[in-house]
């Protein structure tokens, strides 16, 4: 028997199709998958039960309770949901399959819940298929996708809201069948997109997001009246007056317009719910005292703002972030007693904050101190406010070179989940212990004094250490919860640590500290891992990292890659400025290898251990310049992306027959590219 979803083969019995978790249909005629035909008398306790016959209740309610049990039994056991997502993607999409997880969304017969994904910043690569599998997707970002074919999108019949902004692949084609579109994010820098016309043309368009710097003119909004969202980045557009005709606009966004010569206009849009003006030349705010139904409002990058009286006349306010540097007052900040989102930057004085008192229901608050502080000058925190506020769940302070000496006020923010330090010379990290809530933690670029403990943590999933001279990591091996680590300290020598983090799925380290990564090879559960650093020589740790698909390395003292050649289940890999490496023998054991990078590899020369790798998708030989034969590449039918720039080949005759290749950089343009095949995406260096 054949799954009618997928084809493939299904065993005698079996009620989902194992390789797509479908449902197995019964065969007419209430036949069962083995095609044994259910016999009219049913046998039951050695005496036939014949049709039309009174049998005895309790038979009925045992059966009932039997069927019942089973039934729990299978539900509990997760049969009934099909197999799991991480075994049926974990391999190909590790990032797809977190996602959906933190969605509680684990078994392959769930997908068909899945209304929203946010597949920003290159998740699923270059190959989008598998979004056929997601029926009643309603909205997906892909921005930033190296994707060149969205045509998967057509056959989603329920998509209602794409962004595909910072992507070069949706052609002309595919966006004029997209007619159910309400809401759209699009470049206009888009390569494949020759008549950026056809958005406007789009006859259910709601929410419109434009990126890109070749914009230069929006009176086409005029053609969509009842636009509600309308979003412009980075284009050179001076005349905005057009947004004055659209009567049911509630959100506008023109981040990093410096050339709106009258952003006054937007005074006369009184429906607006949500206003987002920064990185523009605005020094006058007083226009915004008639959007009385404004709730969201974002004047970052502003630094010529002085007075913002007027802000206490927007009493509906729930959102606001702006700089403070030139202000000269905060005491308007007082009556917007709605507030739950805050950020201020540059704010001068930290040990004063009775502006927020009244903010009882914020949950986010970002302060930045002012360029005045970064002397190393000491800070003091006015932590009796913050204690106070009891809904605050994120908390992100960043001190610009100032000095903090005691987080001990941090006890009583017993409702935090997120927590962010940052650019400061902090003292004890030991702040954090009985954060019982706290789910996340990260320190940017700073100089740590010490760790000293990590107790009544039980939520703690994810950790990123940006420090200086904090050499002991010994607290850390408490978090046997945690998920997600990255330390980029150049003091770190000693792993051991590592040995308590068995939950550990991703981990980030950087330090040209480290020798011995002996304790890595407890770490079954790993998924991606990056190393960087300059003493990085033995390999063979990472030998038995079974479930191990994402691998980056970096550092001129890796040599030997022999130990990679165990790792059956990487799908990705990664060699940065490995000038040492000579020899790839070992990565032809790796047939499961899916993109591959060897980015200023300069000894590199031999590619024929990469002729078996039919699987590869992307091959990056960037500044790999002993690179010149490019034979051993001939038979990766499957290569779809190529960068050979600063390699020495001459010669692209044995990618001719490469009919899957979609883009290729070659190292000049006195190249012979016509060898290649038809329709490639070509660069020059």
């Amino acid at each position: 028997m054949f799954c009618p979803k997928c084809g493939n083969k299904i065993g005698e019995g079996a009620r989902f199709c194992g390789k797509c978790g479908n449902p197995v249909p019964e065969s007419p005629g209430g036949q069962t998958g083995a095609g044994e035909t259910i016999r009219q008398e049913k046998k039951s306790g050695g005496k036939t039960l014949q049709p039309g016959k009174k049998q005895p209740v309790t038979a009925g309610i045992a059966v009932a309770v039997i069927v019942t049990a089973v039934v729990l039994l299978l539900v509990f056991t997760g049969v009934l949901g099909g197999p799991s997502i991480r075994e049926q993607w974990g391999a190909d999409y590790p990032e797809l399959v977190k996602l959906l997880e933190d969605q509680g969304i684990t078994r392959m017969n769930e997908v068909k819940n899945v209304k929203e994904l946010n597949l920003e910043n290159d998740i699923l690569g270059n190959d989008l298929s598998i979004l056929a599998e997601f029926q009643n997707l309603e909205k997906v970002n892909l921005s930033s996708s190296s994707a060149g074919d969205f045509s998967v999108l057509l056959t989603l019949p329920k998509l209602r809201d794409l962004d595909i902004r910072y992507c070069g692949g949706i052609s002309d084609e595919v966006l004029y069948e997209m007619t159910q579109l309400e809401g759209l994010g699009i470049s206009t820098e888009c390569e494949d997109l020759n008549d950026l016309a056809l958005v406007f043309e789009l006859p259910n368009l709601k929410k419109l997001r434009l990126g890109g710097y070749r914009m230069t003119d929006i009176s086409a909004l005029v053609r969509l009246p009842e636009l509600e969202e309308f979003a412009l980045e980075g284009g050179s557009v001076r005349d905005i007056s057009v947004l004055s005709s659209l009567k049911n606009l509630k959100d506008l966004q023109l981040r990093r317009c410096g050339e709106i010569e009258n952003l006054r206009i937007v005074s006369e849009i009184e429906s607006l719910e949500k206003l987002d003006i920064s990185y523009t030349q605005i020094t006058d705010i007083r226009f915004l005292a008639s959007l009385e139904n404004l709730e969201s409002l974002c004047l970052e990058g502003c630094w010529n703002i002085e007075n913002i009286d007027v802000l206490s006349e927007l009493e509906n306010l729930k959102e606001l972030s702006f700089q403070a540097g030139e202000v000269r007052s905060l005491q308007p900040l007082e009556d917007l007693k709605k507030m739950e989102i805050l950020t201020i930057e540059d704010i001068a004085d930290l040990s004063n904050l009775r502006i927020l008192a009244q903010m009882k229901n914020l949950s986010s608050l970002t302060l930045g101190t002012s360029d005045e502080l970064n002397n190393g000058e000491k800070i003091e925190i006015d932590w009796a406010v913050l204690s106070e506020l009891k809904n605050i769940t994120k908390l992100h302070l960043d001190f610009n070179g100032g000095t903090v000496e005691t987080f001990e006020g941090l006890s009583g923010l017993s409702g935090l989940e997120h927590l962010a330090l940052g650019h400061g010379y902090l003292g004890d990290m030991g702040c954090i212990a009985g954060l019982k809530n706290l789910k996340s933690f990260r320190v940017q670029d700073a100089i740590v004094k010490s760790f000293s403990d990590c107790s009544g943590l039980p939520d703690l999933r994810e950790i990123y250490l940006n420090t200086y001279e904090l050499n002991d990591f010994s607290e850390l091996t408490r978090l046997n919860n945690l998920e997600v680590l990255t330390i980029k300290d150049d003091d770190m020598t000693d792993l051991s640590f590592l040995f308590g983090l068995r939950k550990l799925r991703e981990l980030n380290l950087e330090s040209d500290g480290v020798k011995d990564l002996t304790p890595l090879s407890k770490l079954q559960e790993l998924e991606v891992l990056r190393l960087s650093g300059e003493e990085l020589d033995d390999l063979n740790p990472l030998s038995g990292l079974s479930n191990l698909r994402k691998l980056t390395l970096t550092g001129n003292g890796i040599v030997n890659l022999e130990p990679l050649a165990e790792i059956k289940s990487l799908k990705e890999l990664t060699l940065y400025f490995c000038a040492e490496v000579e020899e790839l023998g070992s990565l032809s054991e790796l047939e499961n290898l899916r993109e591959l990078e060897l980015r200023y590899c300069d000894n590199i020369s031999d590619l024929e251990p990469l002729a078996g790798l039919t699987d590869l998708k992307v091959l990056i030989l960037y500044q790999s310049r002993g690179v010149h034969d490019l034979n051993p590449l001939s038979g990766l039918k499957n290569l779809e992306i190529l960068d050979l720039g600063g390699c020495s080949v001459e010669d692209l005759r044995p990618l001719s027959g490469l009919k899957n290749l979609k883009w290729i950089a070659v190292p000049n343009d006195n190249m012979d590219t016509g060898v290649l095949p038809k329709g490639v995406d070509i660069q020059w260096y």
